[in-house]
């Protein structure tokens, strides 16, 4: 099942990750507080793309990810190459098979790198 974050619930996410009260988001995007707050709570408000482009501006992420195109705050459409993966790897992940969202989850905790260091020396000492 895919879960999906709703606009209002990323803004929302967004403020609360960086502590800002809605006065000093006013004050970095010049957005009115009435504004920023019926952005965050009320999906039925129109937005301004000029609205969407500073907030993306300010957050640092991607106007696609606010508007729900993806679930990843910077990249899209990034280079396949770029990413180093093998044509099996692209295949397994493409399938959805297994869960991208718990890989993703995996791959990005602080933890992964001492896990996937271990991995290597196992398949080095008792693999080969």
């Amino acid at each position: 099942m895919e879960c999906r974050l709703t606009m209002q619930e990323k803004l929302n996410d967004l403020r609360k990750e960086r502590n800002l009260k809605y006065a000093e988001l006013k004050k970095a995007t010049g957005i009115s507080v009435s504004t920023l707050q019926r952005m965050e709570n009320d999906a039925e408000v129109g937005i301004s793309y000029q609205d969407i482009v500073t907030i993306a501006r300010f957050y640092d992420v991607s106007a696609d990810y606010l508007l729900g195109f993806t679930d990843n705050r910077k990249y899209r459409n990034i280079a396949i190459d770029e990413l180093g993966l093998t044509d099996d790897a692209i295949e397994v992940l493409k399938s959805r098979k297994l869960n991208n969202r718990l890989v993703c989850e995996i791959l990005s905790h602080p933890s992964a790198k001492p896990l996937f260091n271990a991995m290597e020396v196992y398949q080095i000492l008792v693999l080969t």
